[in-house]
């Protein structure tokens, strides 16, 4: 039993992995659970239960907080405007891109550019990052130890 359990949570990770550099790649575009769901060859609500079990945030959270994240590399290593900025990470006004931002980070937008010190926190209990590449081989799952107890049906 243990040892399908393994292959299953493999299986999954694999499928997941599938997902997320599909994700990657297709950052700029609008994706649906159905798209993705069919990434991993699952029903959009199977995938939405394992996609946020298994990463601990749910497919629009993880969405949002790459283009965040890529955002922040853009914003330390070209000279993009913050509002192309913004609306290539999806968000209509840089005033909403620079709340959310800053919500995320701790810090404006206009700051983090120009501060030496400043990193895009990790805010996220996913081990999954924006990678410049777009391509991971795995991730590490997320796991929640409250739903990880053992429950007796008598």
């Amino acid at each position: 039993m243990n040892k399908m359990r393994t292959k299953t949570q493999q299986s999954y990770i694999a499928r997941m992995v599938k997902v997320i550099n599909y994700i990657q790649k297709n950052l700029d575009n609008e994706l649906t659970l159905d798209e993705l769901a069919k990434q991993a060859n699952f029903s959009s609500y199977h995938f939405h239960r394992i996609f946020s079990g298994m990463l601990g945030e749910s497919v629009k959270e993880l969405i949002r907080r790459l283009r965040l994240e890529r955002a922040a590399i853009e914003l330390k290593t070209s000279t993009t405007s913050i509002l192309a900025i913004s609306l290539a990470a999806g968000y209509e006004s840089d005033m909403a891109f620079s709340r959310a931002f800053k919500t995320k980070a701790g810090i404006l937008p206009s700051k983090f550019r120009k501060s030496e010190q400043a990193s895009f926190p990790c805010v996220s209990l996913s081990s999954v990052r924006y990678v410049t590449n777009e391509h991971i081989s795995s991730f590490e799952p997320f796991i929640d130890k409250e739903l990880n107890m053992k429950v007796m049906i008598k």
